[in-house]
């Protein structure tokens, strides 16, 4: 029961997801270039910071991930474009952003005068969890690669404040986000037809 409820308590809910006709059985129209924003409601229970992106299929699009932006009270959006005509179809997956979480409790730590050398060790695991992943390019791969040189450098030098420092640089925060631990990944069952016409059909 105990681990029935752990479950549970893990599970990134995706639902209320738009637009979305008849359940997904009838295409989602558009004109090529026109924009398309799909919206739902994302959440978990816990404290855990989540992400979610959509997912894009055929033609130029397959397999594209474009991040979901938080909109307010559990509502995220995202806006893609088709360039060409034809089928498409998009998807949802969402997860417990593991290193943003991270990020996010050690600066209050941080912050509040506590000492953060488990927390710089976490730090470190989450990174080498990344570089494990297999996600990303392979210019995201030499970029983790030189960012585990630069963490184990400041790590031997015991210097907790450029180690820190690293962790919170735009650059890593988005590769990490790319390539970071995607922990409780839910996905969303349908994947939702959109037929993309040409520009004059759209008149």
């Amino acid at each position: 029961m105990a681990l029935l409820k752990d479950l549970a308590a893990s599970r990134v809910v995706i639902e209320g997801v738009e637009p979305l006709i008849d359940g997904g059985r009838f295409a989602v129209k558009r004109v090529e270039n026109e924009p398309l924003t799909v919206t739902a409601d994302i959440f978990s229970d816990g404290h855990e910071i989540i992400a979610a992106a959509l997912v894009t299929h055929g033609g130029e699009v397959e397999g594209l991930e474009t991040p979901f932006a938080f909109i307010g009270n559990d509502r995220w959006g995202a806006t893609v474009r088709f360039a060409t005509p034809g089928p498409y179809r998009y998807s949802i997956i969402a997860w417990r952003d593991v290193f943003g979480t991270w990020a996010s409790d050690t600066k209050k730590k941080r912050d509040a005068g506590v000492d953060i050398a488990l927390e710089l060790r976490e730090g470190e695991a989450i990174l080498e969890q990344a570089a494990e992943s297999g996600r990303g390019s392979r210019e995201d791969a030499k970029a983790l690669k030189a960012l585990r040189a630069r963490v184990e450098k400041f790590r031997k030098l015991k210097d907790e404040a450029a180690l820190y420092a690293v962790f919170t640089e735009a650059e890593t925060i988005e590769l990490l986000r790319r390539c970071g631990v995607r922990a409780n990944l839910s996905r969303y069952p349908v994947q939702v037809p959109v037929w993309v016409d040409r520009e004059a059909a759209g008149f």
